[in-house]
């Protein structure tokens, strides 16, 4: 339980910092520097840039997104570091990209 309350206060912290009022795409790099107000809006608007940067490659966003130390915790249980994440999202193909619209619905 602390290690996700540490994960949340993490992306809590990130999604402060993220310009959430442009609808630029994440190759657009967007600034991670931006001043963000903590409203609900903001979480939704780092979690799409977040999709996209997995999407489309874009592993500095990424990297700069997410804590050193961050994990996620997937539907079984088992779960995936930074650098994995990352390294996913560098081998971006047409397959891959296909699944995750898929998902998205």
């Amino acid at each position: 339980m602390k290690f996700l309350i540490h994960v949340y206060l993490g992306m809590l912290s990130t999604a402060s910092m993220v310009q959430s009022q442009s609808a630029a795409p994440v190759s657009a790099n967007v600034p991670l520097d931006t001043p963000e107000a903590h409203t609900a809006g903001a979480v939704l608007a780092v979690d799409q840039r977040w999709d996209d940067a997995e999407e489309f490659s874009n592993i500095s966003y990424l990297g700069g997104l997410l804590l050193p130390e961050y994990r996620s915790v997937n539907l079984d249980g088992s779960s995936t570091d930074k650098p994995a994440i990352i390294q996913r999202a560098s081998h971006s193909s047409s397959t891959r990209i296909m699944a995750i619209r898929a998902w998205k619905g």
